[in-house]
């Protein structure tokens, strides 16, 4: 059994189709009865804004424009899936993906979530965020730390975004004692009360390991009591946005991950 749960990576993070092919994935899982997460409704980066302007060109946008933009697309893809997604990313990478943040603040995506939560009151709304994987010691610094302080906390605090959750994309590539994972998910846990892993994959010269990092990453997330999703993204590796996908080679052959997978 490879899960109970979906998301679909691309077609919902751009309007570049008017969500057809979205609908089209979105539609499959369902029919599948799988449960799905949303992917993801902004995201201050060149792939949310394609099909309007090519991303070097929003230093020539106003504030109103931007914000008429996203609310546009917010409203369209929560009217297109109401009730569908049990978890929606409605903001995506706020800490790298920062054009608009540095320039305007985060004012505009606090707004963002209140429209999410008026329209789709059901799901759970969560910033979604890379750079964490675990760290070395204990003195190592924690991207975790960052969100939670210069960004998250202020949504709540300061500008009342409703904000369900937070999703730690997991995109690892070290061997890291698993306990320094745990510690990003407890920094995360401090703010909101649902934590997901939503995009785990591994990348690293030596997979000798990378069966036991899975495992113990995975356990790693569920020993912390808030968390409700563990999510391998992309499992074929022609497919898989590093070519390294956790569970099938090219030629669909099984790898150790897999089985591993298998016997969690």
């Amino acid at each position: 059994k490879m899960g109970n749960a979906c998301v679909e990576g691309f077609d919902l993070k751009s309007n570049w189709d008017d969500y057809v092919r979205g609908i089209r994935s979105v539609n499959a899982i369902y029919d599948r009865n799988l449960e799905q997460r949303g992917h993801a409704l902004t995201w201050d980066t060149s792939i949310k804004f394609d099909t309007w302007q090519s991303f070097n060109g929003l230093d020539s946008k106003t504030y109103d424009e931007i914000y008429e933009f996203l609310d546009t697309e917010v409203k369209k893809e929560l009217w297109l899936f109401k009730g569908i997604f049990k978890q929606w990313d409605v903001l995506n990478e706020p800490f790298d993906s920062n054009k608009i943040r540095t320039r305007y603040g985060t004012q505009i995506f606090s707004d963002m979530f209140k429209t999410a939560k008026a329209l789709d009151p059901t799901a759970k709304l969560f910033v979604n965020e890379t750079g964490m994987e675990g760290h070395p010691d204990r003195e190592h610094s924690m991207r975790a730390t960052g969100l939670v302080n210069n960004i998250v906390k202020p949504m709540i605090e300061n500008e009342r975004a409703p904000i369900d959750g937070l999703g730690v994309q997991g995109h690892c590539t070290n061997y890291y004692y698993p306990q320094g994972f745990y510690q990003e998910l407890k920094v995360l846990g401090s703010i909101v009360d649902d934590l997901a892993v939503t995009e785990y994959d591994f990348y690293n010269e030596d997979y000798t390991y990378a069966p036991q990092h899975l495992r113990d990453t995975f356990l790693a997330t569920y020993s912390h009591p808030k968390t409700s999703a563990f999510i391998i993204w992309g499992y074929f590796d022609p497919m898989h946005w590093r070519r390294y996908g956790p569970f099938y080679d090219e030629s669909w052959n099984a790898k150790p991950e897999f089985y591993e997978w298998q016997r969690i």
